[in-house]
């Protein structure tokens, strides 16, 4: 089951565009905005829910602001699901 977490991990992380490659497009720059402290939160909408919106906010004033860190957090939530729906 490790190896399985490990592995789902390994190619979450080298499958998504990190690092200097990393250009957040479309919803993913507003909520990066955010993370970055460029944007207040807002009401929502019909494509960025209140509660992302915070959350990213939030995350963005504890961690430190490069591109790999959203696209870390989004590998390990990831791979939380994978091992939640494994056991």
């Amino acid at each position: 089951m490790l190896g399985l977490l490990v592995l789902a991990f390994g190619i979450r992380w080298w499958w998504l565009p990190v690092q200097a490659r990393y250009f957040p497009d479309g919803h993913e720059a507003d909520y990066y905005d955010r993370f970055t402290g460029l944007v207040e939160p807002t009401q929502g909408g019909t494509v960025m829910y209140p509660s992302m919106q915070w959350l990213w906010y939030g995350l963005g004033h504890i961690l430190p602001h490069e591109p790999w860190v959203p696209a870390l957090m989004m590998a390990v939530v990831s791979c939380l699901g994978i091992g939640f729906c494994v056991m």
